[in-house]
């Protein structure tokens, strides 16, 4: 029987997608749509697979629950008071 561990396959995990995502949103100086993002972080990160962008919508909903970002409608922003704080994420 196949351990369901060695059966999956191996997730390539983006670290500090969370810290990329706010310097993007800092380097814009706008609000961006996931689109927006998913096409900016995608290029940055040499990535277009459905696991990544997965991903990138897991890091914006962590960060509007953090109080990071913010979402108006289907715009992404940074909270006024992240861009007063160093960056230690």
């Amino acid at each position: 029987m196949a351990d369901i561990f060695t059966t999956l396959p191996k997730r390539r995990l983006v670290p500090n997608l969370l810290k990329s995502i706010i310097m993007v949103l800092e380097h814009t100086s706008r609000p961006m749509t996931d689109t927006e993002l998913n096409i900016f972080l995608g290029s940055q990160y040499q990535r277009n697979d459905p696991e990544f962008f997965a991903q990138v919508q897991i890091n914006l909903h962590d960060g509007i629950e953090s109080a990071i970002l913010r979402r108006q409608g289907n715009q992404i922003s940074l909270l006024a008071w992240i861009l007063t704080k160093p960056m230690n994420l």
